[in-house]
């Protein structure tokens, strides 16, 4: 028979001990971890860490070669300037898309004092149509549609941004579905169509 200070003081069963401990370990593996959800950079192991805590360098040899957020020395540049280059050329994308466009109103509107605004030295315009030369001096014409849906698909732009070739979907009203190319050139502090290709 059990005395009352052996009553007074609750049993812990095996199992109960077998969950604390198990839930020490876990918190103690968290910590070393540096908590639960810390995120653990790519290719890092955890020996370059347990370096990094007791205030010893890391091992060089296993550093990481891709560049990090707001590392300026980074191969291929830091994130900051990859991001920089990425945003010109997506305004650079915006300006002649919107060229394009303007260039195709214009031909709807017949009104061909502004096309030719748009269009490279040597271009002809004439009403519904441009003729052009291509890279081999052929002359080429392309024929506008009365009615057109321009959606951009593609776009790749020369190492020196002077030549831009553009890949559209053309949905007319018929309901028809065309690909045309447009190939843009720098003039000047701008752009201009140099060929329309279907």
């Amino acid at each position: 028979m059990r005395t009352s200070a052996e009553r007074g003081r609750p049993r812990r069963s095996p199992f109960f001990a077998t969950l604390l401990l198990g839930g020490m370990l876990l918190s103690g593996l968290s910590a070393s971890l540096g908590g639960c959800g810390a995120p653990v950079r790519e290719g890092t192991t955890t020996q370059q860490q347990d370096r990094a805590s007791d205030g010893s360098p890391p091992n060089a040899s296993a550093a990481q070669p891709a560049p990090k957020v707001g590392n300026d020395e980074g191969q291929g540049g830091s994130c900051q300037q990859i991001l920089e280059r990425k945003m010109k050329e997506y305004d650079l994308r915006n300006e002649v898309d919107d060229l394009v466009h303007r260039l195709f109103e214009a031909m709807a509107r017949g009104d061909l004092n502004t096309a030719r605004t748009l269009v490279a030295p040597g271009v002809e315009i004439a009403p519904g149509k441009m003729t052009f030369q291509d890279a081999q001096g052929r002359k080429n014409e392309y024929t506008f549609p009365k009615d057109e849906c321009l959606r951009l698909r593609g776009f790749e732009f020369s190492p020196d941004q002077s030549r831009g070739e553009l890949s559209y979907e053309n949905r007319r009203a018929e309901g028809r579905f065309a690909e045309i190319y447009v190939t843009v050139v720098r003039v000047g502090d701008g752009y201009r169509v140099s060929a329309i290709l279907e």
